[in-house]
């Protein structure tokens, strides 16, 4: 099974507010390629990695697992009041699209 984890917008806000630097979040965790890969959602961290990352920014596994949720089902619903949108103005191009 290939669940996919997305947690880099949550971990480079964070990081961000933290005024942490990528090279010093990362530094012997994984390299600066790996964490900009993971900030952008282009790759998912390995648990090790995600670990090690909310250990040094000193949050809790479960913050991160829990802001996750709350960005997906915020962009859950910003997706489904376009695509009623879209239906109800019979474009069903645009709902197609929005789909994909």
């Amino acid at each position: 099974m290939n669940i996919r984890f997305r947690a880099g917008h949550v971990i480079k806000r964070i990081r961000m507010e933290m005024a942490y630097s990528q090279e010093e979040l990362c530094d012997g965790i994984c390299s600066i390629n790996s964490i900009a890969r993971i900030e952008s959602n282009k790759t998912s961290p390995s648990f090790e990695i995600l670990l090690a990352l909310v250990d040094r920014l000193g949050v809790s596994i479960e913050k991160i697992i829990a802001e996750v949720s709350l960005e997906q089902n915020r962009l859950y619903i910003q997706q489904r009041i376009a695509m009623e949108h879209h239906a109800e103005s019979n474009n069903f191009v645009a709902v197609k699209e929005d789909l994909v």
